[in-house]
């Protein structure tokens, strides 16, 4: 019966004897070589890889994997949400009250650069206080009646709106003149991110 014998070497031991057989002359150049063939190897593949999928090419693909991951097709024919949460009320950096939440969306057919969505905005545990907004304006309505909103607060909920990515996913995607560019991956939270930059045909980014 033939018996194995393991024989454990040092490390150093080894790389000596590595030495010891290599010249140092030759065992220079065959490190400058390696190191070259590393760098050729790695230059080809950025550029395989810069070759097989521009900028816009994975912005788009990276949007429309976010979609799938949203539902895909379920999404895109959702018609209505709603949301629930705790609103917080700031003044001069202080908190100065919170209420119950509720936000309940219902999405219209799509109008390329307009709102296509109509949003109720309740708060209190009651819904004692509502804020509509809608394609044409925004009211706020309370057991005092409906007052129409201020020009400014509609155009900034409609600015938001049009830039909220929910919305683009849902509403914007096949919108003539959206363009898409990936600015590559960065860390957010901690976490591996994709930054991709959407703009559409007014510019908005």
């Amino acid at each position: 019966m033939k018996r194995r014998i393991l024989v454990r070497l040092p490390l150093s031991y080894v790389r000596g004897s590595v030495r010891r057989l290599i010249p140092s002359r030759e065992r220079k150049r065959a490190v400058a070589q390696s190191g070259m063939m590393l760098c050729l190897i790695l230059l080809a593949c950025c550029a395989l890889a810069s070759a097989a999928e521009t900028a816009a090419e994975r912005g788009k693909r990276v949007v429309y994997e976010a979609l799938q991951a949203l539902g895909g097709d379920a999404f895109l024919h959702m018609q209505d949400r709603v949301e629930s949460g705790r609103g917080y009320g700031f003044y001069r950096e202080q908190l100065s009250g919170l209420a119950v939440v509720k936000i309940y969306t219902r999405y219209l057919a799509p109008v390329p650069g307009q709102i296509a969505q109509r949003e109720r905005d309740a708060q209190g545990k009651h819904e004692d206080s509502v804020v509509l907004f809608t394609e044409n304006g925004a009211w706020e309505v309370t057991f005092r009646g409906a007052r129409p909103l201020a020009g400014l607060r509609y155009n900034n909920y409609k600015d938001g709106t049009l830039r909220n990515i929910f919305y683009i996913l849902r509403q914007r995607l096949d919108e003539p003149g959206l363009a898409f560019y990936s600015q590559g991956m960065d860390m957010y939270e901690n976490r591996p991110v994709e930054m991709v930059d959407l703009t559409d045909a007014a510019n908005r980014t």
